[in-house]
Formats: C-alpha cells, sequence, structure tokens
C-alpha cells in the first residue's frame, strides 16, 4: 500500500477554469480528513492496527477504553483528566465523592485491581487494561446491595470517627486500629521520610481512617473546612491543631469511648490520658499548638463560625453544637485555651 502523504494544492486561475472551484475544493477536503479518520479507529476496532495511523511520538491516544465495573467502557479522556472526574461527570457513577481533592480524606477511593486508591490523584489514562471497581460494582447484578451497603442504609451510617455517635461497631474496630497504627508508627514516618515500614504502615492507617468515614466527621471537620476555604492552609494540619480542642469540648459525653481507647492504645484508663497522649504527639510530629499559628485572628471568627455551622459534618459530632458554641471552640483554639 503507498503511503498516504498530505499534499499541499494550489488553487490557481488554471484548476479554477477546470471547475474545481475554492468551495468544492474545501468542502471535498473535510470530507475527505473525516474518512481518513473515521477509518483509523474503524480499523483499529476490527484488529487492523497495521492499517490505522499510529500516533506520534510521545502523543497520548484520547480515546482509549476502561473496565469499569465489570464492563468495557469507551470514551474520550484528556492526557491530565483524573479517575474521579471520568467516573462522576463522564459515567455518572456518582458514588465516587470529590471530597478534599488532595488525596487525603478517602470519599473518593476506589478498587484498581483489588488495590484502594484516591481516583482524586489518579489520573484516568493510567487505569488502561485495569479493572477498576467503584462502590456502584458491589451490589449484586438483580440490584440487591452488598452486606456493607445494606448495613449503612439501615443503620444510618451516612457519613472514622470513633467517638461519632450512632451504631457501627465495624467502623469502631477499624478507627481504633488505626489509631493504633498510628500511635506507633506516625513518628518514625515524620522522623524519617525513607523508612518505608512506618509510611506502609501509616498507609494502611489512612485507609482505615477513610474507611471508618463511614459512620461521621464531627466538629473537626467543620471547623477546620472554613479555615482552609479562607486561609488556604492545609486540611490536615488545621485538623491536628483543632482536635484537642474539639475533644475537650466533647469531653461530656465520651466517658465510656475515651477509656476504651486509652486501654487499647496502652494508655491508661481515663480521658485525660488519651488528650496528654494526643498533646505529646502534636508535640512531637510538630503540629502547631494554636489556630493563631496558621493566621487566623478572633476577627475572623464572626466569619468563620457561621460557615461551620453550616457544614454538613457538624451533624456527626458526639455532642449537639451550635454556632455559638462553634465560635467559643475558635476562640479557645486561637488563643491555645485548653477546657
Amino acid at each position: 500500500m503507498r503511503p498516504m502523504r498530505q499534499e499541499i494544492i494550489e488553487l490557481t486561475e488554471e484548476t479554477t477554469q477546470q471547475g474545481v472551484s475554492r468551495r468544492n475544493f474545501i468542502k471535498g477536503a473535510i470530507a475527505a480528513s473525516a474518512a481518513v479518520s473515521s477509518a483509523n479507529y474503524l480499523f483499529r476496532a476490527n484488529g487492523g492496527a497495521l492499517l490505522a495511523q499510529s500516533p506520534a511520538a510521545g502523543a497520548v491516544e484520547r480515546l482509549i477504553t476502561l473496565n469499569i465495573n465489570g464492563r468495557s467502557r469507551r470514551l474520550e479522556v484528556p492526557p491530565m483528566e483524573t479517575l474521579g472526574f471520568t467516573l462522576r461527570y463522564k459515567l455518572g457513577l456518582t458514588g465516587t465523592k470529590i471530597g478534599c481533592d488532595r488525596a487525603e480524606c478517602g470519599a473518593c477511593t476506589v478498587l484498581v485491581d483489588g488495590v484502594p486508591l484516591y481516583s482524586c490523584s489518579l489520573l484516568t489514562h493510567t487505569v488502561r487494561g485495569r479493572e477498576v471497581t467503584t462502590i456502584e460494582g458491589l451490589e449484586a447484578e438483580d440490584g440487591t446491595l452488598h452486606p456493607v451497603q445494606q448495613g449503612v442504609l439501615d443503620e444510618g451510617g451516612f457519613q472514622c470517627a470513633f467517638c461519632a455517635p450512632g451504631f457501627h461497631p465495624m467502623a469502631d474496630g477499624i478507627a481504633l486500629e488505626g489509631l493504633r497504627l498510628i500511635a506507633t508508627w506516625l513518628p518514625r514516618a515524620v522522623a524519617d521520610g525513607s523508612d518505608l515500614r512506618a509510611r506502609a504502615h501509616m498507609l494502611a492507617a489512612a485507609s482505615m481512617g477513610a474507611v471508618a468515614f463511614q459512620k461521621g466527621l464531627g466538629a473537626v471537620h467543620a471547623l477546620s473546612h472554613p479555615v482552609g476555604a479562607v486561609l488556604g492552609a492545609h486540611h490536615g494540619v488545621v485538623n491536628g491543631v483543632l482536635l484537642p480542642y474539639v475533644l475537650s469540648f466533647n469531653r461530656s459525653v465520651l466517658s465510656e469511648k475515651l477509656p476504651l481507647l486509652a486501654r487499647s492504645l496502652d494508655l491508661g484508663e481515663t480521658f485525660d490520658d488519651v488528650l496528654d497522649w494526643l498533646l505529646r504527639l502534636r508535640d512531637e510530629i510538630g503540629i502547631p499548638s494554636t489556630l493563631a499559628a496558621l493566621g487566623v485572628s478572633e476577627s475572623m471568627v464572626a466569619q468563620l463560625a457561621p460557615m461551620a455551622a453550616d457544614d454538613p459534618t457538624c451533624a456527626g459530632n458526639p455532642a449537639a453544637v451550635d454556632e455559638a458554641q462553634l465560635a467559643s471552640i475558635y476562640v479557645h483554639a486561637i488563643r491555645g485555651e485548653l477546657d
């Protein structure tokens, strides 16, 4: 077969006189281009790869095939598009949530060849030829929910938090094990980023936290989200700053939970044993002790508190909390005052 080549055809007075008008030439060129492009995909789909035009060196093909929940899906994907975006906005699989959008919260987690990965930070092109399973893929073909899905529906577990209210023993167990791993391995991972064993355990702990999120969040996240939105502060760091202050606010309703957590971490038997450990861990890994260190001032509380009260995670707090109480927690965290 002769190789196809593009030729530049000059429209001269002579060619026009022979019946080739400029308009007809342009129409013909467009039609020919469309035919060649269509034939390229037709040959490729029918196994005629040798007849198809090969992409230029370094180019990324946009029309790709993905294996999603056991089905092959063919769609056009730009090279820098994330899997989370593709799943939600092109395939309509909205069970994959875009939460923090920075590979922290776990709401976007999917299984890729059976391994949980954050789809918000995974390029769609990297999963070509791999099996992707979303939350929708867990249900049976007849629509019967997976036992875990049905349990969440039956028990109202709509949002890790070990301290979150509601009955969810599976999430409680996962959260306790995640906390145990954090107590052991987080200081080592921070002290030496090349300690792969410590980092592997922290990867497991982070995944456990994401799973336990199914139970609920609370005031830590409700207070943290506005700070991140207004100041651009790192969500995880703000959470770390706020945690002791929110824990103190919830003291009255955690009389049963915290002793169990203390015993699980070999800290002792009381609420204060857990709080003291948390403060030591905060200092050891370099988390600031106040929101003031992140640039939050008391003059900002009037702006931040209503935003925190409107945050949906606020409803998962162990103790009921209103806007005035959220404002008070902000002030305590800015001043560094624990109750």
